[in-house]
Order: C-alpha cells, then sequence, then structure tokens
C-alpha cells in the first residue's frame, strides 16, 4: 500500500485548502471516520491523514476508479500471520481426515488416499464473524483418476458448501486462491476428491490463509462497521443497480445497497449464499439527492440504517458477513450505478440509531431528550409525533426512567456531534429531585454544551392523580432562568387546574405515569407551533 500523506494547509486540485478535520464524518465518540471520500469536494481522508483529493486518498489505500464506481481491496497486513497450522505438509497436526480418508505426511507434501465417499481432509480455523480470509494452496493428483479439490468452506468440516475452490485435475502440481467469510463457529480449509465413486491418492501442500480487509483500518470483526453514503439517483432504471457493496469478490457472503428498477432502496445481508436480512427503504424519487447510513454488527447480530434523517429501521442478523473488498457505484458482478455517488464514509463499530439519523439529517433536524415521555415509551411520545407532525427529522438520546443526572451525563457526551441542533429537553418525571438549585443547575449545565439558542424546555407533567408540588417548583425556577424558552404542556395537553385529565394517560390506573397518542399529539403540536413561532 501507498500514497502521498497531505498535511494540513495544502491546496487541492479545485483551489481550496485542506486545513482541518472538521468535515470529517465523526463517530458517536467524536473519533473521526477510519475513511472518508469526499468526491463532491474533491477530498479524502483515511487513518487520521488528510489528501489533497479524493483520488489521491483512493490511492492511498489502493483503491481504483473507473469513471464513477471505484474498487477498494484486498488489503493484507504484513504482520498477518498463516492461519493455517501445518499448512506445509510435514507435520499432520491441525488436520482431519473424513469420509473414509486417511492422511500421510510424505516428503513434505499431505497425501490423501480416497476410499469413495468424498474423501478429504480438513482444519478447523478460529475467524469469526464479520472477518474474512484469504489464501492459496497447491495440489496434484496421484493414482486418483478423479479431478481433487483444494476448500475453504463456511460451512462444516466436510467442506460443504464451500466459498473457495481449487480445481486440480492434473498430475502436476498446481497452485490456485481461496478465500472465505468467517463465522462465529469458525470456517474450514482442506481437500477432498470430487467424486463419491473416486479413490487412490492425491498430494497437497502450501496451504496459506491470511486476515483480509478492503483497506488498512477496517475492523468490521471487533463489533461490526457503520456507513455512510451520500448519493444522487439517475433519471431512470432500467436494470437495478448498487449504489456500494462489501463482500469478499463474490455474490455468496456480502453487504449490498440495491436501487431497483422502481427506485426502492433495500440494505441487505448475505452468508452463505443466503439473504439473512433485509432492510427496505422508502421508494426514491428519480434525480434526487439522498444520504444513506447503515450499521452491521458481529457482535450483537443486527443491522440497521436511517435514509435522511429518519427513524432508524432494522432487523436481526445471523452471521455479519466478512470483506475483502469495497465496491463503490457497483458491484462485485457489476450492476453500476448510472446515478451519483457524493460521498462514502466508513466508521469502525456498530453505531447507535441517534448517530445513524444524525449523520445523514438535515440542518433543521431536532435533538430531543429526557425520559420516557420523549423516548416514545409505549409507541407514542414527544419524538414520534413532533416528527409526524411537523414532518422534520427528530434524534432523540432520551432513554426511559431517566433522572435529570442521566439526561446531563448523555448531553455531555453527545454534544460533540449533535450541539449544533434544535434542542428539546422533556424530563416528564423529576426521578431524582432534590433541591430547585441542583435541578435547574444540572439543565444550564446541559444548555452550555449547546452552541446555539434554540432550546425549548418542558417543565415537568403532572399526571391525573398525582401531586405537582416539585413540578410547580421547577417550572417557576425555569421561567425565572430562560422566560423566552419554556413550552408549558398545560397549554396543550388536556388538563384540570394543572393536572392531566384521566383520558390523556395511557393505561391508567395500571400505568400512573405515561400519556397516551393523543397527549404526546397535543404536545408536539404545541412544539411545532413554538418553533414556528420562533423561526427555529
Amino acid at each position: 500500500m501507498f500514497g502521498i500523506a497531505i498535511a494540513a494547509g495544502l491546496q487541492q486540485a479545485n483551489g481550496q485548502a485542506v486545513t482541518s478535520d472538521n468535515w470529517v464524518v465523526k463517530d458517536a465518540a467524536g473519533r473521526a471516520a477510519i475513511l472518508d471520500l469526499d468526491s463532491e469536494h474533491d477530498r479524502g481522508w483515511h487513518a487520521g491523514k488528510l489528501y489533497r483529493s479524493e483520488g489521491a486518498a483512493l490511492a492511498a489505500i489502493g483503491g481504483t476508479a473507473s469513471g464513477a464506481a471505484r474498487t477498494i481491496g484486498p488489503y493484507v497486513s504484513p504482520d498477518s500471520p498463516n492461519l493455517v497450522i501445518n499448512g506445509d505438509g510435514n507435520a499432520l497436526a491441525g488436520w482431519t481426515a473424513f469420509q473414509g480418508g486417511t492422511i500421510a505426511s510424505i516428503n513434505g507434501e499431505i497425501e490423501l488416499t480416497a476410499a469413495g465417499n468424498l474423501s478429504g481432509f480438513s482444519q478447523a480455523i478460529a475467524l469469526g464473524a464479520g472477518r474474512a480470509a484469504i489464501g492459496s494452496a497447491r495440489g496434484r493428483r496421484g493414482t486418483t483418476a478423479t479431478t481433487c479439490y483444494a476448500f475453504t468452506s463456511s460451512n462444516n468440516s466436510t467442506l460443504n458448501a464451500a466459498s473457495g475452490i481449487i480445481a486440480l485435475p492434473s498430475t502436476t502440481m498446481l497452485a490456485g486462491t481461496l478465500k472465505v467469510s468467517g463465522r462465529s463457529s469458525g470456517v474450514w480449509i482442506g481437500a477432498r476428491n470430487s467424486s463419491s465413486a473416486g479413490s487412490g491418492t492425491a498430494y497437497f501442500d502450501d496451504f496459506e490463509l491470511y486476515e483480509v480487509i478492503p483497506f488498512a483500518g477496517w475492523d468490521s470483526g471487533s463489533d461490526g462497521v457503520s456507513l455512510l453514503v451520500e448519493f444522487s439517483t439517475p433519471a431512470s432504471l432500467a436494470a437495478p443497480q448498487v449504489i456500494a457493496q462489501s463482500d469478499i469478490e463474490s455474490e455468496r457472503d456480502r453487504i449490498r445497497v440495491e436501487l431497483s428498477t422502481t427506485f426502492e432502496l433495500t440494505v441487505s445481508f448475505r452468508a452463505n449464499n443466503t439473504d439473512f436480512a433485509r432492510l427496505d427503504l422508502a421508494p426514491l424519487a428519480a434525480s434526487t439527492r439522498y444520504s444513506l447510513s447503515l450499521a452491521g454488527s458481529s457482535a450483537g447480530n443486527a443491522f440497521a440504517a436511517s435514509l435522511n434523517g429518519g427513524t432508524a429501521i432494522s432487523d436481526s442478523l445471523a452471521e455479519l458477513p466478512g470483506s475483502s473488498h469495497l465496491w463503490i457505484g457497483r458491484s462485485y458482478s457489476g450492476d453500476f450505478f448510472q446515478g451519483r455517488i457524493h460521498r462514502l464514509a466508513v466508521v469502525n463499530d456498530w453505531q447507535p440509531d441517534w448517530w445513524l439519523q444524525k449523520v445523514t439529517a438535515p440542518m433543521d433536524a431536532i435533538w430531543t431528550e429526557g425520559d420516557s415521555y420523549v423516548a416514545n415509551t409505549g409507541g407514542t411520545g414527544l419524538s414520534l409525533e413532533t416528527r409526524n407532525i411537523s414532518g422534520r427529522a427528530v434524534i432523540t438520546t432520551a432513554v426511559g426512567g431517566s433522572a435529570i443526572s442521566d439526561i446531563e451525563a448523555r448531553v455531555a457526551i453527545r454534544a460533540t456531534l449533535l450541539k449544533e441542533l434544535t434542542f428539546v429537553l422533556w424530563d416528564g418525571s423529576p426521578n431524582d429531585y432534590g433541591s430547585i438549585e441542583d435541578y435547574c443547575g444540572r439543565i444550564g449545565n446541559i444548555l452550555n454544551r449547546l452552541d446555539h439558542e434554540r432550546f425549548v424546555l418542558i417543565p415537568p407533567s403532572v399526571p391525573y392523580g398525582m401531586s405537582g408540588s416539585n413540578a410547580l417548583a421547577i417550572r417557576a425556577e425555569m421561567r425565572l432562568r430562560w422566560p423566552d424558552h419554556i413550552l408549558d404542556w398545560r397549554d396543550w395537553i388536556a388538563n384540570s387546574d394543572g393536572v392531566i385529565d384521566e383520558d390523556r394517560m395511557l393505561n391508567y390506573p395500571a400505568d400512573l405515569y405515561h400519556l397516551n397518542s393523543s397527549a404526546m399529539t397535543q404536545m408536539a403540536t404545541g412544539l411545532q407551533a413554538f418553533l414556528s413561532a420562533k423561526g427555529w
């Protein structure tokens, strides 16, 4: 791998200076993406280095361009060890014969004596989900009259459903390439004859298998991988087209973002030639710009995606496939995208839903924090109903049951990425209320994390049948400290003398605290009116 690292301040081809990494996509912890190819502004970033152009960054990671398409990979670290034990054939430890075959080490080669029944031998390799390996082997026929094969398989020790195959029909030693996508149960490498009627000897050696990734720094095997793709659709589609794909240079194991002829956008995960999970996003319009984020987890076996800041949708995932290649604007098989790819960024690890929304959301997105009133407990909440009423992207980091101290701690971590968004805080039930000074002091700390004055504070509620002494004290102090930022729920949710009406409760008396969709819709209507009046 080679390339020119460009220091801050050098000129891009379009005359703009690359002066900082402020434009680079950050993960949920505020760390820069491992890769950010910004074709629209002709700039790039990889592993902590800025590049004067997207092409320079692409070259630095060993990628190539062909028109609008980009091909990245494979990359094998110089320090990567051979995962195969005794692949040189000088010893048999690690290898196990199967289906009636026997093995012996003869002159530095593994001799397989086949007795029919697809006899062979194999070795288990600890290559987990989200990882991939590439390697090679050599082999030749001895007395067997049938073609023999070297295999890698992610299925079982008898090498069924092979993902890498080397056909060895000759009595002359031949070599070939093997590749495999990892599984939580591991994978196998080995050889066998090709026919259940075959018998006789065959010889093999130089089994090698090295972990492979698309580019240096990619690490989907630890806790998954997340991607951001910004693209514009073409005017028409005569056939399905692939916006991005990662795989092991085959269609057996892959992550794919595909646009159908009817402009339906799908994200799918395939393992062992079976699509285990698929997300269908909204049908898109022709000649229109979109932003898509997706995350796949090798540890949690799940994946999710968000389009244009919309609510992240998710599905379970049997196994996250490993990748040796990353294709942008095409697939391994072709399927060239006729639209435009503006940007692709790769972030290691599974990223939470709020991150998936944030990196794809327009600038008028709303950030909401609080407890279950905001976190959409019971299928309704301020975030959900505000999104429905306003049509804006609403990114919530709220968690049910939170105290104001929990909210303060979350904001301290997430404000790095979210602080520029209009902010709404509703702690519906002040769980850890101790004193007015402490409670409102924490709110002050939260607001100090923002870099603007576009914030809305909704005082705690007084549910049906409850006393509101703490809520009243907090509301009064809020009005003194932030008089132009208070949205009083009493002006919008049906109540009697400051106590929410019973018909606005979610499931009273079994549930004494939560509100139903009618109440949340009223509150969201009030929030939308407040934001409109402020011009926010």
